[in-house]
């Protein structure tokens, strides 16, 4: 049986050293404890896809944070245009400007579908220049395959899994 160490605590007695066990296990034989809820193994498994989806959209958090954040240092004002900078178009442009381009317009040709600004507002929005820094960065995070991109993967995986699940238990 696992009892609750909280219930334990409130029955009066001594609970810490090895002899207090045979004091333990007479409370349990007078019904003084009650057992702990151990829920089934379908409800810790959606507990575990629930805080693994957590950490997941945690960390994806932090990762567009910190490149907005980058961003924002090298006077590059993309969230100002784009109302997702991690959307199509700001993928390709930070992608662009990790790898050197510092051009606005030839940064603004990459923007695909509708964005909040015009042109050149994104022109505008786009001059400035990213540092070493800025480009490791955006490097890491939206380059071959590490982190925000890669996360999304993470988190489609996660909830196919959940469904997969809720599927099996319906």
């Amino acid at each position: 049986m696992l009892a609750n160490a909280q219930q334990l605590k409130k029955v009066p007695g001594r609970k810490d050293d090895q002899p207090d066990a045979e004091w333990i296990a007479q409370c349990q034989q007078c019904g003084l404890l009650r057992s702990s809820f151990v829920p089934p193994a379908e409800v810790r498994q959606w507990r575990h896809l629930t805080r693994q989806r957590v950490k997941l959209t945690d960390q994806r958090t932090g990762v567009i944070n910190r490149i907005h954040s980058v961003l924002e240092q090298c006077n590059i004002k993309l969230s100002n245009v784009a109302s997702n900078i991690m959307g199509v178009s700001g993928r390709a442009m930070i992608k662009a400007m990790s790898q050197g381009e510092s051009d606005p317009a030839k940064l603004a040709a990459l923007s695909e579908g509708r964005l909040k600004a015009d042109y050149e507002q994104l022109v505008e929005a786009l001059d400035g220049q990213l540092n070493e820094k800025g480009a490791l960065v955006a490097q890491t995070s939206v380059g071959a395959g590490g982190g925000v991109g890669e996360g999304d993967c993470d988190l489609q995986r996660t909830d196919q899994n959940a469904d997969a699940s809720l599927r099996e238990t319906a």
